[in-house]
């Protein structure tokens, strides 16, 4: 009778579209002699239920046809037929559905977000649902640097498991390098401690860099924390506190001019585009300027080899040099032709640069991650010297679960271990897993005040994939609490007008039972991204920032956007034995430039499929050649 008319889907022109669109399957009666060419001509006109009226009277009754609204199937169809436009019994409302199926989709012109089964969660009172367990702190330790009153085993940043009968610090001034430290005694809760101070080496290392320099200008710290799996509608419902915080920091427009009324300016991208699929794509073009290819695309299907050069002018990877073909998964990874992730002097990679500039490193995913798969640290690109890595302390939690429940995983082995449905270290007791990165965030701030900082975290609070939707959202909901607590300390401290703040997803939920709803596919591609700055920040044009929070953009502007604040070297004007990595030329730097508001996917080198559009057809999951056999279900052979 019709194609499907209500739901979320048909919230959009195309599911609208589609409610006007019923299959419609004839095969005439043997008794007829019918020439076949007029039923396959027919089959490509327009038709209505009163011409399958008058065929169904056609091949039963002798009839006037001329009192018929319709016309026999039977029959040709004339014409007018041709067009919607020509039928007069089709309204001229679905007719306009039709047309705007044919015009150019404008990227800056989206659908809403359609209504999401998560809204109903969002909108239950917090004390009316299910919360998850709090981290309870009996049987902790007593803080002891002498003998303790039994045999524990210890571990620190650079120790793993040992036994141990006194705390590993209690000598002062020994092991001054190691940032953590872990007690594990029998019929205790598991003790934590994270220590940072400033080593003279690391500050050394930023004055060596900077004698070096030129133009001196101001250099500010950066922090960039990455939510796994939220999109702009997500974090609305999820991370209420975090998004009314930033709200009141928001650069506003106003008497003919912009400002900031805290002097610190929160700009929001609502039309930001993931460049891929999964975490790896969006992470390596925001990382390093390069761009993830999956498997399907022309130069991923033809050229194997690192360093070739694609030359297919309809792909995104045009005229970049292949870096890395992830056999495994057929993904591959271009980037510039002068760079090369592997080698550290010719990298992209803004640890890379970080080194290079002198800045203080800290690299944080909140499990063990060496040995997964499932990122682009190591398998992509390469993390060298960094500074600090908290995912040390889940690594020694790694370890220890291995022990107590004799997995004996070898160490590229420990990501399979950690359970991340336990919020604390110790199962429900100790310290609450998130606390750990922003502990270590923190300090760090503190002991190197007159050092730039660099510092990426990777939280997996919101990348919960249950198959119960009522518990889906239940770590992202705790979560905010932590993570807005941060930003208020950030934005408080007195350094805050020398940092940039960076908070964004890499892409919206894109696994489990959820994908089915059209809602989730659609915020998938709709990543949540906010940028934190100084209203006194060199070289800022507020102008610019504001007008591009509703620009298509994407990971490489981002990028730009980093390695202009990170560096003080225009690329291209560095000296000879200073190599400078170049920087994608069809990006812009978000602080000091306009995208233009005719900007195309094409131009912003994002793959149409993962575009921002205006609206997606639904599909039955979402492709993730990073995922399981269900998931590359979904991706293009």
């Amino acid at each position: 009778d019709h194609g499907l008319h209500y739901g979320p889907y048909f919230q959009s022109a195309r599911g609208q579209l589609e409610r006007i669109e019923p299959i419609l399957y004839f095969k005439p009666p043997h008794s007829r002699s019918l020439d076949t060419s007029t039923l396959k001509k027919n089959s490509n006109k327009f038709t209505t239920p009163f011409d399958v009226h008058t065929t169904l009277l056609d091949t039963t009754l002798s009839f006037d046809r001329k009192q018929s609204l319709g016309t026999s199937l039977l029959t040709p169809l004339g014409q007018n037929r041709e067009t919607c436009d020509g039928v007069e019994e089709i309204p001229k409302r679905y007719c306009e559905l039709i047309r705007q199926k044919n015009m150019e989709v404008n990227s800056s012109d989206e659908m809403p977000f359609p209504p999401s089964i998560l809204s109903y969660y969002a909108d239950i009172p917090q004390g009316n649902k299910p919360r998850r367990r709090q981290c309870s702190t009996k049987d902790a330790l007593p803080k002891n640097y002498g003998r303790f009153d039994q045999q524990c085993d210890c571990a620190t940043s650079h120790r793993g498991w040992f036994p141990c009968n006194k705390h590993p610090w209690a000598k002062a001034g020994l092991n001054s390098n190691e940032y953590f430290a872990m007690i594990d005694c029998p019929n205790r809760t598991l003790d934590y401690e994270t220590r940072i101070v400033a080593e003279e080496t690391v500050q050394k290392r930023f004055a060596l860099s900077r004698s070096k320099q030129e133009h001196k200008s101001s250099i500010p710290s950066i922090l960039f924390v990455e939510v796994d799996s939220a999109s702009i509608a997500y974090s609305d419902r999820h991370f209420p506190k975090t998004r009314e915080l930033l709200y009141r920091h928001r650069l506003r427009q106003e008497n003919g001019g912009y400002s900031c009324h805290s002097g610190l300016c929160a700009a929001d991208f609502s039309s930001f585009s993931i460049t891929g699929p999964h975490s790896i794509a969006n992470q390596v073009s925001a990382l390093s300027g390069c761009l993830s290819s999956p498997r399907g695309e022309s130069c991923n299907k033809t050229l194997k080899d690192e360093g070739a050069i694609c030359t297919d002018k309809n792909e995104p990877q045009y005229g970049l040099k292949m870096n890395k073909y992830h056999g495994r998964y057929h993904d591959s990874h271009w980037c510039m032709p002068d760079i090369d992730v592997k080698m550290q002097a010719k990298s992209s990679f803004l640890y890379d640069i970080a080194i290079s500039t002198g800045h203080v490193t800290l690299f944080s995913e909140e499990f063990c991650w060496p040995g997964s798969p499932y990122v682009v640290q190591d398998n992509i690109l390469a993390l060298r010297n960094v500074d600090f890595a908290p995912h040390k302390v889940f690594c020694r939690l790694a370890e220890r679960t291995s022990k107590l429940k004799d997995m004996n995983l070898k160490p590229r082995e420990l990501w399979k271990a950690e359970d991340l449905n336990e919020p604390c270290i110790d199962g429900f007791s100790g310290k609450e897993k998130a606390q750990i990165s922003f502990e270590h965030i923190l300090q760090t701030w503190d002991a190197y005040s007159d050092t730039p900082k660099f510092a990426f975290l990777n939280a997996i609070a919101a990348h919960d994939y249950n198959a119960d939707w009522s518990k889906v959202t239940m770590s992202a909901e705790s979560y905010d609490d932590h993570l807005s607590s941060l930003l208020e300390t950030m934005l408080s401290r007195k350094d805050a007008n020398n940092t940039v703040i960076i908070l964004r997803a890499d892409h919206g939920l894109q696994y489990g039972p959820l994908v089915v709803d059209y809602s989730t596919q659609i915020e998938h591609v709709r990543p949540w991204t906010q940028l934190i700055v100084p209203e006194n920040l060199d070289g800022l044009s507020l102008e610019s920032l504001f007008a591009n929070q509703d620009k298509l953009a994407g990971g490489a502007d981002l990028y730009r956007t980093l390695r202009a604040l990170m560096t003080t070297t225009t690329p291209g004007t560095a000296e000879p034995t200073e190599f400078l990595p170049s920087v994608p030329d069809w990006s812009y730097n978000l602080l000091t430039s306009r995208i233009p508001s005719s900007r195309s996917c094409n131009e912003a080198r994002i793959p149409l499929k993962w575009c921002r559009k205006k609206e997606l057809e639904p599909r039955f999951g979402v492709c993730n050649s990073f995922g399981g056999s269900s998931q590359k279900l979904h991706c293009e052979s």
